[in-house]
């Protein structure tokens, strides 16, 4: 007879020895398979946990690490589930019973997902983490089956830094209305990992009693964005509820952020169209972040639950009558600061200042009058401009004679009595534009690099001299107009230059052997047009008080040592201490700067040029500084280490 069935016998008559004594039905025990006995044994005490592993095998019973976990387990539980629960949480040996040890090994568990309460209990929260699969790409072999993460997330162990974002709060959200920003928040993934963040627990809550509690009364659902991009949602009506206070957790999709980087993410909301006007006249709806959780390049998923500033969401009923909202944001046609040439002669016509959205919402509205900011520097704004033009969907509704506002003084103009002109349908958007015809520099008492900055703030929207009102005549609230559009500065010249951006590169290298510290290595490619006359383009760098292109380091405040020149492009004449760029043509120059941090003195820097010098002549000395339409001229902010 073979060991196994000898080890099967024994097995039996031990059984039935139990039965017997314990005064069992004789036809239970027959019908018993073996692995069935060894589990009664063991629930019995009759064989020591040490011993399972021993008598399973000689049953011929064998254990299921993969087994799919369908009933509550806890200390005294058998079978061949909590064999596999032994398995998964290596627990040795795998014995089939449930005791001290595999109690703290469920504890374990528990307390690395985040689990609560940690009572070392299988129950439904811990049966949910042992039964799920996470989305992943297996590839097998004769004899392994390797899972790494669908996201191919590059590293070893990885963290995150959490910061609240005070870009919202107490935003508005009407009925009705879609992907509302109300809460943000900046994730940085530390430099060792990858990391996909998998999940968000929100928290949502009313905590004005007089209002309605229930979340369902004020939203659909709420969405997550990374920047403009929507990676989860949830209906509110998913939500957990505990004492008014409603939590989920929120699954992402491919919100992956690279070591080293930061991310934003944003919540918004979906408003229910059919507001309550008792439930919004004191509530007080807030939003949380309780926790997020995150895996990284090893595969280990993490919750983090760092301190989110909460945000309140104000949610006001668009049926009221009147109750219309007038909203403005800058329009993509909005010009960039930049250089314009003008004449000496001959005034230079339709020169864009300001583009600006009117987007309306609750009722038709007219605009009878509208105020604007207007900044002259270097002139006074009527020794610059002859006439200020207002534009409303490229159509020219008014115009105004420039009123004389003194130099690096902010002033007003108004346009009046525009409403049979200016009127705009509930839903729509007008693009409103600001021109202005530039005098000659001849008989008029401006120069070179003179400029013009125009604004449409909400104080303007606000003034009192600008008069918006509802299809029923009445004034819209102040409440109502949001949105502030600032401009750039134009400047202009008679003769001069136009910059354009060109190839903008951060690299990071590890230093020469000289160095302890990252060298980081940016490069700003530009083009130079020269207008009116030649410009001689001074060849010096330095981070401040030179003639030359003069940049400055952003981010956190650098302490290192910095290396910088300007090179153009083969074709380039060059002078002395400059380069030729003739009239009507367009070089190609290069800024070049290297840092090397600090010891101790880790951060995120970049660079920006602020200034170019430029000559008339053949010469060291840049006559002309230019400042204005430099802003696309810098790099990203990179991590440099020590």
């Amino acid at each position: 007879m073979s060991k196994k069935l000898m080890a099967a016998g024994i097995v039996l008559v031990l059984v039935a020895a139990i039965l017997v004594g314990v005064g069992a039905q004789t036809a239970s025990a027959q019908t018993m398979s073996l692995c069935q006995t060894v589990d009664l044994l063991v629930a019995a005490g009759v064989i020591a946990p040490d011993k399972v592993a021993a008598a399973k095998a000689a049953a011929g019973c064998t254990a299921t690490a993969s087994a799919s976990f369908t009933r509550n387990l806890t200390v005294g539980s058998t079978g061949a589930d909590v064999t596999a629960l032994q398995t998964k949480l290596g627990v040795t040996p795998a014995t089939g019973y449930f005791g001290p040890i595999t109690k703290a090994a469920v504890v374990a568990y528990q307390t690395a997902n985040g689990i609560a309460p940690t009572a070392g209990y299988v129950g439904p929260l811990t049966l949910a983490k042992l039964n799920y699969v996470a989305p992943s790409t297996t590839t097998t072999t004769t004899t392994t089956t390797t899972t790494t993460s669908s996201n191919d997330l590059e590293g070893n162990a990885g963290d995150i830094t959490v910061t609240s974002l005070s870009t919202y709060s107490g935003e508005k959200v009407k009925a009705g209305e879609n992907n509302v920003k109300v809460l943000g928040l900046e994730v940085e993934a530390d430099d060792e990992s990858d990391v996909d963040i998998t999940s968000m627990k929100i928290e949502l809550k009313q905590t004005d009693t007089d209002s309605s509690q229930r979340i369902t009364d004020y939203v659909d659902s709420i969405s997550i964005y990374m920047g403009s991009t929507k990676v989860g949602s949830a209906d509110a009506s998913d939500f957990s509820e505990s004492s008014d206070i409603y939590t989920k957790s929120v699954s992402l999709n491919n919100a992956v952020i690279k070591a080293g980087v930061k991310a934003k993410f944003y919540v918004a909301l979906n408003a229910v169209s059919n507001l309550d006007s008792g439930d919004i006249d004191d509530e007080n709806f807030s939003i949380d972040v309780l926790s997020m959780r995150f895996m990284d390049g090893d595969g280990v998923t993490t919750t983090d639950s760092s301190a989110v500033t909460a945000r309140e969401a104000d949610f006001e009923d668009l049926v009221t009558s009147g109750d219309t909202e007038v909203k403005i944001s800058e329009n993509s046609a909005n010009p960039d600061s930049s250089n314009i040439e003008v004449d000496d002669t001959t005034n230079t016509s339709d020169v864009l200042l300001l583009a600006v959205n009117m987007k309306v919402k609750g009722s038709d509205i007219e605009v009878d009058d509208l105020n604007f900011n207007i900044t002259p520097t270097g002139a006074n704004s009527n020794a610059i401009v002859n006439e200020f033009k207002l534009l409303v969907d490229g159509v020219e509704i008014d115009s105004i004679s420039a009123p004389d506002i003194a130099s690096a003084a902010t002033g007003n103009i108004t346009f009046t009595d525009l409403k049979d002109e200016f009127a705009v349908n509930d839903g729509d958007t007008v693009v409103i534009k600001l021109v202005a015809d530039i005098l000659d520099t001849g008989e008029n008492s401006f120069g070179n690099g003179d400029s013009i900055l125009a604004s449409l703030t909400n104080t303007n929207l606000l003034a009192a001299s600008s008069t918006i009102k509802d299809e029923n005549g009445d004034t819209v609230a102040a409440a109502d107009r949001v949105g502030s559009v600032t401009g750039n500065t134009i400047a202009f010249y008679t003769d001069g230059i136009a910059v354009n951006a060109g190839t903008i590169t951060e690299v990071v290298s590890d230093t020469s052997t000289t160095e302890t510290n990252d060298r980081g290595t940016y490069t700003i490619k530009f083009a130079v047009t020269a207008f009116g006359a030649d410009a001689y383009v001074d060849s010096q760098s330095a981070s401040a008080g030179t003639d030359g292109v003069e940049f400055s380091v952003t981010g956190d405040t650098f302490t290192g040592t910095l290396t910088s020149n300007v090179t153009c492009a083969s074709n380039c004449t060059e002078g002395t201490g400059n380069y030729l760029v003739q009239e009507g043509t367009t070089k190609t120059f290069t800024l070049t700067v290297v840092l090397v941090n600090t010891a101790g003195a880790a951060g995120f820097y970049g660079v920006q040029i602020d200034e170019i010098g430029i000559g008339a002549d053949d010469d060291a000395t840049a006559e002309t500084t230019v400042t204005t339409g430099l802003e696309d001229l810098q790099t990203d902010e990179v991590n440099l280490e020590t």
